[in-house]
């Protein structure tokens, strides 16, 4: 229907598969509860892997966790692909 947003997005950042057509990219929330932190990533490719993707964010620590809570190696990943059963 006109005015309806899909819940993706085609993203030229994202780039193109083998065949030539373009990737969906996600966007994804990352939310660390103990802290009341949150990450925003507003354009994952599909391809994505989520260890890599914890790589990135966890490269150095962030400016928040003065405990050192959040550690690449001590992170937990839990996720959800819809919010309807």
């Amino acid at each position: 229907p006109e005015g309806c947003q899909p819940a993706f997005a085609i993203d030229d950042d994202a780039g193109v598969d083998d065949e030539g057509l373009p990737r969906l990219a996600w966007p994804t929330l990352l939310l660390y509860g103990e802290s009341m932190q949150k990450d925003v990533l507003s354009s994952v490719p599909e391809t994505a892997v989520i260890s890599d993707l914890l790589d990135e964010v966890f490269a150095a620590p962030p400016d928040w966790d003065d405990a050192c809570v959040y550690l690449r190696e001590r992170v937990e990943v839990y996720y959800e692909t819809s919010l309807h059963p």
